[in-house]
């Protein structure tokens, strides 16, 4: 089971104990030069990459041992949408896989909070080069920011983020180019403006159009952008004319209608 400030919070409420379910965590839009590959085991998908013309592994931790597995619970559209094009899997296997969104709160956007976290980040291991390099770029142009990595309590977690304008998410290698679910919905949901890198298959993310996606390389111009015009950004994603709150909603609720047309 995931933790509670990972797990989608309706998901407890479903009848899953009879089953035997695996969640998986782990990015499977990997290059080929990324760490922990099996070398001897590679499974080419179809899907290229953001950078070159080279095709993205499935990578797809533990394969062995799915077969013991009644569900496996994934968090990833992108994920998901990798191993389908891949054309490597019998429609069984495709079938067990069943997507939950990380919707981890209430969609609230919270308007009522004075939102006095201009940058947040949450990255475990801030040596990792490429968000170092973030860090120090970020430092160098007097930008002040946040990194949270050590709240493991939900509620905390989720104050942060209501009290948070703009999240920023960047790939922790040049090789795992899987959308961070896990970091950006249950912030998106409780209002905060993303940033992302861009990712393969964005558009098929039913929330891409309210993301700021940028390059690596020009991510200090989007984070200044968007910091000049945060209020003009914040209204279009989360004000009034916005469907993004009927977006996560319905996705939220056909994912769990799905999941529980499977686990019954």
């Amino acid at each position: 089971m995931l933790s509670d400030n990972m797990l989608n919070n309706n998901f407890k409420n479903l009848n899953y104990l009879k089953y035997k379910i695996f969640f998986q965590v782990e990015h499977n839009l990997v290059l080929k030069e990324g760490r922990s590959i099996n070398k001897n085991n590679l499974i080419f998908g179809n899907i290229k990459s953001i950078y070159n013309n080279d095709n993205y592994l499935v990578r797809i931790i533990n394969l062995e041992n799915y077969d013991k597995y009644d569900f496996i619970i994934e968090y990833s559209l992108l994920n998901i949408e990798n191993i389908k094009r891949s054309n490597k899997f019998d429609n069984n296997f495709i079938k067990k896989i069943l997507y939950l969104p990380p919707f981890v709160y209430d969609i609230n956007f919270n308007f009522q909070f004075k939102r006095n976290i201009e940058l947040l980040t949450t990255y475990i291991d801030i040596n990792e080069l490429r968000r170092k390099k973030l860090f120090d770029l970020l430092n160098k142009n007097n930008i002040e920011f946040i990194n949270k990595n050590s709240i493991f309590d939900k509620d905390k977690l989720c104050e942060i983020y209501d009290n948070t304008k703009i999240l920023i998410n960047i790939h922790q290698t040049n090789h795992h180019h899987t959308l961070e679910e896990f970091r950006i919905l249950p912030a998106l949901s409780r209002g905060v403006i993303i940033i992302s890198e861009i990712v393969p298959l964005k558009e098929i993310i039913p929330y891409h159009e309210y993301i700021i996606w940028t390059e690596y390389d020009n991510i200090l111009e989007t984070i200044k952008n968007t910091l000049k015009k945060y209020d003009y950004y914040h209204n279009n994603f989360f004000g009034e004319q916005s469907k993004l709150n009927e977006i996560l909603n319905n996705l939220n609720d056909n994912s769990l209608n799905n999941i529980k047309k499977n686990i019954i």
